[in-house]
């Protein structure tokens, strides 16, 4: 990689973490070169509404789960939609409340 492509690099680096505090930002790598991803308000408020109904379809299969008759089956089962509900919120919630706090859906 040459100085001038790693310069540029640098420079997107630089410009992603200034952003940081005011978008929701991801990078990717095309051609040897960081591009910067911004999440808009209308998208983080549209992944919310996303992030709502897939919870309650992981609600339901939780209840469906502490239905199990089996004992030691149930068990097996009880943990994964907590974890799956726990991914969700860092990944997704947490990360676009912090960006738009008004959005937060516990506030």
């Amino acid at each position: 990689m040459g100085p001038a492509r790693l310069g540029v690099i640098e420079d997107a680096c630089v410009i992603a973490w200034l952003r940081a505090d005011t978008w929701i930002t991801s990078s990717s790598v095309h051609d040897g070169l960081l591009w910067e991803i911004a999440m808009d308000r209308d998208m983080a408020s549209r992944m919310l509404k996303a992030v709502a109904a897939l919870e309650a379809g992981i609600g339901e299969l939780d209840a469906l789960v502490s239905q199990l008759d089996d004992e030691k089956e149930r068990a097996e089962y009880v943990q994964a939609p907590g974890n799956v509900i726990a991914v969700i919120s860092e990944s997704f919630v947490r990360r676009i409340a912090r960006q738009y706090p008004e959005l937060d859906p516990d506030r």
